[in-house]
């Protein structure tokens, strides 16, 4: 469905798109605005491989699982002072990175999951 509003979207000559709301979309959709021209604000995906596609009209405001998820490891050790966190994993593709990037960071701080 992503791409087929994308492609509404060059059809209709839209100056610009502020989304989609997750990784998934953002992908499947990126490369139709990629060859309209559009330029892209992505607000809310956070998947690596977004802007790894080297897309010259794409902006993202803030970081990618893998800093946002090593920011929230540093914050709840230094910050916090936080001993041991729980991870979940939902199975969902916007979750997968989280336990791994999270994990990182708190074994470097010695903190137990």
């Amino acid at each position: 469905m992503a791409v087929q509003v994308a492609q509404r979207f060059v059809d209709a000559n839209v100056v610009a798109v502020v989304g989609h709301f997750n990784s998934g979309t953002t992908l499947a959709a990126s490369s139709v605005y990629n060859q309209g021209g559009i330029p892209q604000i992505i607000p809310a995906a956070s998947n690596p491989s977004i802007t790894h596609q080297g897309f010259k009209l794409m902006f993202r405001p803030y970081g990618t699982d893998n800093t946002v998820a090593g920011a929230a490891a540093e914050y709840s050790v230094q910050t916090l002072h936080t001993k041991r966190i729980a991870i979940t994993d939902d199975l969902l593709p916007t979750a997968r990175a989280w336990p791994t990037n999270l994990k990182q960071p708190s074994k470097q701080r010695a903190l137990r999951s």
